[in-house]
């Protein structure tokens, strides 16, 4: 079947392998570098925000409304898997095939230690939509949001503490090479960068003055 709806995540495992997640909960997955894609029955009808696989077996997609799916299979099948959120999640990360974080909506952020079985309700106190989530290691982990948000937690989700970005804008993206090279991206062309795992950042693109 083609792919028709909107994509929202993609995943890649190695130089062949790669899914990608959308609206509807359309999954679609490629085995040959991208060239052709095939969908795969994710069995969620809500949109799908977020994809990741820690090899070629196991993965799991995030998205509206609290949406869970997971595959031990490469996604030949997926498990809706229950959690009793109606939250919407924009982001989803595992470091290995147990430990793994989910975020989104209304400061949520699920933390689960076996696969996705179980999630353990880690949210803020404070209304902030959480856009992404990156675990650098298997205690270290970075979260980007609205209004400039940057948390980081060192004991695998459990806690979370605020840093200074030094900036009010959104902020849509985190990646890091290492526990203290980090990126995070957001509106405006903003690209901000990190040298000691997030306590400094530094602006090398874009403005940090919130447009009128």
């Amino acid at each position: 079947d083609a792919v028709r709806d909107n994509l929202y995540g993609v995943a890649l495992v190695g130089d062949e392998l790669g899914w990608a997640c959308g609206s509807f909960g359309t999954i679609a997955h490629t085995s040959d570098r991208g060239r052709t894609w095939k969908l795969q029955r994710s069995g969620a009808g809500e949109a799908l925000y977020s994809i990741d696989f820690v090899n070629p077996r196991l993965g799991w997609a995030v998205g509206r409304s609290g949406t869970i799916v997971h595959t031990s299979d490469g996604g030949a099948t997926w498990e809706v898997l229950k959690w009793a959120s109606t939250k919407h999640l924009f982001s989803v990360d595992f470091v290995d095939d147990a430990r793994g974080i989910a975020v989104g909506d209304w400061g949520v952020v699920l933390v689960t230690d076996d696969g996705g079985l179980t999630w353990t309700n880690r949210s803020l106190p404070e209304d902030l939509i959480l856009n992404e989530v990156t675990m650098i290691d298997h205690d270290t982990a970075l979260i980007a949001g609205e209004i400039g948000t940057v948390l980081r937690s060192t004991d695998g989700g459990k806690t979370w503490t605020r840093l200074d970005s030094g900036v009010d804008k959104t902020l849509f993206g985190v990646r890091c090479r290492d526990a203290m090279r980090c990126w995070a991206v957001g509106i405006d062309a903003l690209i901000l960068s990190t040298e000691d795992g997030g306590s400094t950042w530094q602006v090398v693109n874009g403005s940090t003055d919130l447009r009128p």
